[in-house]
């Protein structure tokens, strides 16, 4: 019995699936890496300028500094550092500028350079004295926290040696005084009464009886 057509595709498409998949979507990543590293010069240059295009500036500087790697040349160490710069990458900027300064002292690309070091230099001073001021006051935040947290813990700390002096309510003076009080309220409600019933009788012993009159 011949296979079914189905089956023959079934077949052919499990065979030549891992195939494909090896050489487009699953490459291994080393391999990537590989072929990257083994651009030319020129290579490099074409992606940098594809890059700068699309303003991604940062990778198209790095493509530039790899093509100067491979292929030395005083226009692509200008131009390096001309994309750092527009990456807001300043550090790496003046590096590319100093260095085609240093390495081709004589190139007409110079004295521009050297007025790109100075602003540049003014930027990353002025940057770093701005990091400066925040980790002042980040630290002088962290400090006063710090004793605040400290005059916290020492007032905690007394109160609880207070707490261990104090009298309870029964031993105080007020407490006392305002029993004695009390004490003295209750005599005078019960004497009163005994005084004015000891009042109403006469001296021999004889209650004055009060009659009314009868018409």
């Amino acid at each position: 019995m011949k296979p079914q057509l189905p089956t023959l595709c079934t077949l052919v498409l499990c065979i030549a699936l891992p195939l494909c998949l090896t050489k487009v979507g699953y490459a291994d990543p080393a391999t990537t890496t590989s072929v990257v590293a083994e651009l030319s010069s020129e290579q490099h240059i074409e992606q940098a300028q594809a890059l700068f295009k699309e303003q991604k500036f940062s990778d198209a500087a790095d493509h530039l500094m790899s093509a100067y790697e491979r292929e030395p040349k005083a226009v692509l160490l200008f131009n390096a550092g001309q994309a750092y710069r527009k990456a807001l990458r300043p550090v790496e900027a003046k590096s590319a500028y100093q260095k085609l300064v240093t390495t081709y002292p004589e190139h007409p690309l110079v004295p521009e350079a050297k007025g790109y070091i100075q602003t540049l230099d003014a930027l990353i001073a002025e940057v770093q004295a701005k990091q400066q001021i925040e980790l002042s006051l980040m630290e002088q935040k962290a400090k006063s926290e710090k004793e605040l947290a400290e005059e916290r813990a020492r007032r905690e700390a007394v109160q609880k040696e207070l707490s261990k002096y104090k009298k309870p309510y029964y031993k105080t003076v007020w407490f006392g005084l305002l029993m004695a009080g009390g004490a003295l309220a209750v005599g005078t409600v019960i004497l009163v009464p005994i005084l004015v019933n000891a009042a109403s009788k006469t001296d021999g012993g004889t209650q004055h009886l009060s009659f009314a009159l009868t018409f």
